[in-house]
């Protein structure tokens, strides 16, 4: 659809005698960083498309008391929350896309 639209405006733009001219038209896209995750268990399921990885944070319900950091590749990781020993529940946690 926006091929189409971009067709018709160069159209409108154009002479009618330059249908046989060379033109150059450069289209770029800037897809902005994503993080989702959702808990399994005691399994956090993270996927990104943020190639330099993702940042996640867990404190707890008060952010004084604790707080803990870890980056984990981007794509589709699987972190065991038990493997993190976290001290109390329950967990904030904030995922950030580097």
């Amino acid at each position: 659809m926006l091929a189409r639209a971009l067709v018709v405006a160069l159209g409108l733009i154009l002479p009618a005698g330059a249908a046989h001219a060379e033109a150059r038209l450069v289209i770029g896209a800037v897809v902005a960083k994503s993080v989702r995750f959702s808990v399994q268990g005691s399994r956090l399921e993270v996927r990104s498309n943020s190639r330099e990885g993702v940042m996640l944070t867990f404190s707890s319900a008060d952010p004084e008391a604790w707080t803990s950091t870890i980056v984990v590749p981007g794509g589709v990781q699987s972190v065991d929350l038990r493997d993190l020993r976290l001290p109390s529940w329950p967990v904030r946690i904030v995922a950030t896309p580097l």
